[in-house]
């Protein structure tokens, strides 16, 4: 059996003394490779999706340990990107579509209801792309 070493003691290594690559994160992809693999087999759906997650942040985790003990991993960015890039996308694109959907009733009121006190007010163009963008 394998016992990953942590810190320093990963870098001196027993075999003859000499310092070795890796194990700047424990080892920890190992973990997340265990649970993801797990999680697949669940009978749940839910659980396996979870599991395909986990095993892609495993990977990621991987790439990150091999860059920072100095050993490379090329992938890294690409990797890390599997596992957020999907999440992200889809929270900014409904977040938009939420700011879309209110500025455009805010419009259609002022149009339908010139009159009313609260549609007189000017649509500002650089409040709204600040909002949309995340700078409020």
């Amino acid at each position: 059996m394998v016992v990953a070493l942590a810190g320093e003691a990963a870098q001196q290594a027993a075999e003859g003394g000499e310092t070795m690559s890796g194990g700047s994160w424990n080892y920890v992809y190992h973990t997340f490779r265990d649970t993801g693999e797990r999680l697949r087999k669940d009978h749940n759906v839910k659980r396996a999706a979870l599991g395909r997650l986990v095993l892609a942040i495993s990977k990621a985790m991987r790439a990150i340990e091999w860059n920072d003990s100095g050993d490379g991993a090329d992938d890294e960015d690409l990797l890390i990107d599997a596992c957020i890039a999907p999440i992200d996308v889809e929270n900014e694109i409904t977040k938009r579509i939420a700011d879309l959907r209110a500025c455009l009733d805010d419009l259609e009121k002022r149009a339908l209801y010139p009159d009313n006190p609260d549609s007189s007010m000017v649509f500002d163009v650089d409040a709204y792309r600040a909002r949309v963008m995340g700078e409020e």
